[in-house]
């Protein structure tokens, strides 16, 4: 009776195991495919940002004002988790953001401009003193 009650055991933990590994991968898979690195925008003249949510007991942290980018982690029929595009992430509501256009996009997004180039070295002539005569550096690789 005790092996047959270790075998259902083990049966037991692996089936829950291999369970859990599964929605581990699906719900990593689901948070990177909400946006697919698309870009939006926030579409009203302004609207709350929250750190940690519309229900904070301090209320909104900023207002984003229109145009604004941002990219969506998650999106809800609320509030949708949004992260923008100085690195902050937090809570906007749903209704006041849309895909943005793609002239936006580029307008914000634009390449860096190169680095200005180095200045030419500036030239230093040294005088030249007719009484200073350097020390000269004794050769230690030759014996004596």
């Amino acid at each position: 009776m005790t092996k047959e009650k270790l075998a259902i055991f083990v049966l037991i933990s692996a089936g829950a195991i291999l369970t859990l590994l599964g929605c581990a991968k699906r719900n990593s898979d689901r948070s990177k495919a909400a946006t697919h690195g698309k870009f939006y925008a926030v579409i009203t003249e302004q609207t709350a940002f929250y750190h940690y949510g519309p229900q904070q007991s301090k209320g909104p942290d900023m207002q984003l004002t229109k145009d604004t980018l941002l990219t969506v982690i998650r999106r809800s029929f609320g509030y949708s988790k949004v992260k923008l595009i100085s690195g902050e992430s937090g809570y906007v509501s749903s209704d006041d953001i849309r895909l943005a256009p793609a002239s936006l996009v580029a307008a914000v997004t634009e390449a860096p401009k190169p680095p200005m180039p180095d200045p030419p070295p500036t030239k230093v002539n040294l005088p030249s003193s007719p009484e200073f005569e350097p020390t000269p550096i004794p050769d230690l690789m030759t014996p004596n």
